[in-house]
């Protein structure tokens, strides 16, 4: 099934409640356990950037939330990056953040921030091989970093 790519999309509060809340979304840890559910997806919703991926059927295969808000440091968060599992292994993810890159280089952003659990090897793996790296390390995460160019 064809795939359709939107940077900057429109995601309501409960498309993001039930894609976060969805199985085949998740990873473990789940971030539902981890903060204050609720709370961290108003403020996505409020504040973030949404770049996403659909089916034909316009049901959400992949989201990318990031805030590029920080004019005075020009410094990226990236808070979110998920795909179906059904879907992983295709360059979903990969399409998403060169989209999200591309859009902060045109704003002339420094550095993305982001933080990934240290059990999530898939995703340290990912963010690697994107020239990611390590800044610090908590008891239960990794904070990197990526400087744009």
């Amino acid at each position: 099934m064809p795939l359709s790519y939107t940077a900057n999309a429109r995601v309501s509060l409960e498309e993001l409640k039930h894609f976060f809340l969805d199985k085949e979304c998740q990873f473990e840890p789940s971030l539902v356990t981890l903060t204050d559910f609720d709370s961290y997806l108003e403020k996505l919703h409020k504040f973030a950037s949404f770049y996403v991926c659909r089916e034909q059927t316009g049901e959400l295969v992949a989201l990318l939330a990031g805030y590029a808000n920080n004019l005075e440091t020009r410094e990226a968060f990236l808070s979110a990056l998920m795909v179906r599992a059904s879907y992983r292994g295709c360059g979903i993810a990969q399409h998403l953040l060169n989209e999200f890159i591309k859009d902060l280089q045109k704003k002339f952003f420094i550095t993305i921030r982001l933080s990934v659990l240290t059990t999530n090897s898939k995703a340290l793996a990912f963010y690697k091989k994107n020239n990611f790296f390590y800044q610090l390390r908590h008891q239960e995460w990794f904070d990197l970093v990526k400087h744009l160019k």
